[in-house]
């Protein structure tokens, strides 16, 4: 329930709020903090897809043949934006940070799915459609409110890069609600659905991933009337962009963890270390390497290869964790 379902972060975002308040320099530990974390764990996180796609490649093909079949495309990009990266490097940064809010929430989707199944209680597809609608439908409010943000900078780490802009009106806001809305009454419809069939509703397990779901999403990005910045504004964006995905990676691990050690003998360490020395090589060797044989600077290097890595990752996630439909059905 800590580690996988969510309450983890949402412990941690109940103490950090209040202290940032309290202490101007909470701020900066937490992003230092981290940043080492991301080594042993978002790191990890991104390899360990790859590592499922080639580990699987006899049992489950089709994750082994997109990585394949996608990887000279991702170097080909990469390689464009390298070439011109006043043209490509803030669209992709936008591709990568808007694509990021529907990963997570389809994420915390596949999460209660399956662990409702491991629990005993399948979600049948009149239960799953809306209960996948209504976490969908959060990531669409949060893409919104994403692009209506005016510009921030990522000068820890890019030498005042900006590296969002506002490209949505403030009017459009009204519809970020309604969407939230639609998708809290799918919820509910979907937790109607199983209540009428098995005489009880979703676990709690669902429940606490729809609560992190809306916690990541929507608290921090409630824009009141004639703000000109999300009500928590710069409070949450100074710890909030690096503390989320380290929850979010940290429940990827777990569940991979689960799926590896159920197909096969699994030693712990050997398997974290490995996955430790993958994303180093994926993230540090990269981008020290770009700047010493292009003409890029170290900022452009970090924006491409986080870009890029983070894309190709949502593309091979979204294979490898979908089954046919024929196995489903099975």
């Amino acid at each position: 329930m800590l580690w996988i379902a969510g309450g983890a972060s949402l412990l941690f975002g109940a103490v950090a709020v209040p202290v940032s308040y309290l202490w101007a320099g909470f701020g900066p530990v937490v992003v230092a903090t981290f940043l080492h974390l991301g080594v042993i764990v978002n790191y990890p996180h991104y390899a360990a897809t790859y590592e499922l796609a080639v580990r699987e490649r006899t049992t489950r093909r089709r994750g082994c043949r997109w990585v394949v079949a996608t990887s000279p495309l991702m170097f080909v990009i990469a390689a464009a934006a390298v070439r011109w990266p006043a043209l490509l490097v803030m669209p992709l940064v936008r591709v990568y940070l808007t694509w990021s809010a529907f990963h997570y929430a389809a994420q915390h989707f596949g999460i209660a799915s399956m662990y409702s199944a491991k629990g005993g209680r399948p979600l049948s597809p009149r239960e799953k459609r809306p209960l996948q609608a209504s976490f969908v439908g959060v990531a669409v409010y949060m893409m919104i409110a994403l692009n209506m943000m005016n510009a921030q900078t990522l000068s820890s780490v890019t030498e005042d890069y900006r590296v969002l802009g506002a490209v949505l009106p403030r009017e459009i806001y009204p519809l970020a609600v309604a969407v939230f809305v639609a998708s809290a009454a799918a919820f509910f419809v979907g937790n109607a659905r199983l209540r009428a069939r098995t005489g009880r509703g979703f676990d709690r397990s669902v429940w606490l991933l729809a609560l992190t779901n809306c916690a990541w999403f929507v608290v921090p990005n409630i824009w009141l009337p004639g703000a000109k910045e999300p009500w928590l504004g710069e409070l949450f964006a100074f710890w909030a962009p690096i503390a989320v995905p380290f929850f979010h990676c940290a429940q990827y691990l777990g569940v991979a963890a689960d799926r590896a050690r159920s197909e096969q003998p699994l030693r712990p360490v050997v398997w974290m270390s490995s996955l430790v020395a993958l994303g180093l090589l994926l993230f540090e060797a990269t981008v020290w390497g770009l700047p010493r044989i292009t003409a890029i600077a170290a900022s452009q290097a970090v924006l491409i290869v986080t870009s890029v890595v983070n894309i190709h990752h949502f593309v091979i996630d979204g294979v490898i964790w979908k089954r046919p439909q024929r196995a489903v059905a099975a």
